[in-house]
């Protein structure tokens, strides 16, 4: 399968990918208020149950000058992730939803507030990010 082979200042982090996936994804985020920048790697995922999924494999903040390296690599045994989350779906135990943000991951009772849409659902940490993002540009 086609994994991301993550190394950090020279260091292999992770090989991040996985069977089911429906895409793997790298982020590199920086706005006027994080003093470096936040580096996300995961996979999007239906299970056997039809249940999307996000996997999370690295979550770090970043300093000036850290080197990130990506390299995409075919391999049959990805690391496992840190976190594997559900989002928008019904928990089979529970007669409640548990929403995640699509963008970190964080559950509702980790993010406090998800505003929750038809294809994504975001924290309040993330929007920020992003408003932060436009408002540097505007």
């Amino acid at each position: 399968m086609i994994c991301f082979e993550i190394w950090i200042n020279g260091e292999r982090v992770c090989v991040a990918g996985a069977e089911d996936m429906r895409s793997i994804h790298a982020s590199l985020i920086s706005t006027k208020s994080i003093k470096g920048a936040v580096f996300m790697a995961g996979v999007d995922t239906v299970n056997a149950d039809a249940k999307r999924q996000i996997a999370k494999w690295i979550d770090r903040e970043l300093d000036v000058n850290d080197e990130i390296k990506l390299k995409i690599i075919e391999s049959e045994s990805p690391d496992n992730p840190e976190s594997v989350n559900s989002f928008g779906k019904k928990d089979k135990n529970s007669e409640t939803n548990h929403f995640h943000c699509s963008f970190c991951g964080l559950n509702e009772e980790e993010a406090g507030h998800i505003v929750v849409g038809f294809q994504a659902n975001i924290c309040c940490n993330c929007f920020n990010l992003i408003k932060d993002s436009f408002n540097e540009k505007a």
